[in-house]
């Protein structure tokens, strides 16, 4: 069983944000929200990945959306103040590791993150 070393806190806030953003971005066509949580142990770090089956986000704007207050949809649709995925990020890099999304409009995102090894309590 691998060793972590990370915040806990910051990192149950991480997760959080994420499975939050998979749930609320769903379709209101009554689809029920399907979240996967995946680990792989990598030489250097630890590779977390948390997928949805949400509306997913178009191509042009996957490099914006860990900017902080960004939104992408207007709050009459979606609620929530656009600092979730920022908030993500920076957690991150408080780990030195790396976070990315995968993701197709109307077949869900893929969320990656990496938390670095060497972090020591």
């Amino acid at each position: 069983m691998p060793t972590l070393f990370a915040d806990e806190s910051r990192l149950r806030q991480l997760f959080q944000n994420l499975i939050t953003n998979g749930i609320k971005f769903m379709d209101k066509d009554g689809t029920k929200p399907l979240i996967n949580i995946e680990y792989k142990e990598l030489p250097n770090e630890h590779l977390f990945v948390v997928s949805d089956n949400g509306i997913g986000i178009e191509a042009e704007y996957l490099d914006k959306i860990f900017l902080m207050f960004k939104k992408l949809h207007s709050e009459n649709r979606y609620t929530g103040t656009g600092i979730g995925l920022s908030i993500c990020k920076k957690v991150v890099d408080q780990h030195n590791g790396k976070i990315w999304v995968e993701s197709e409009l109307g077949k869900g995102s893929t969320f990656h993150f990496t938390i670095c090894k060497e972090l020591k309590p």
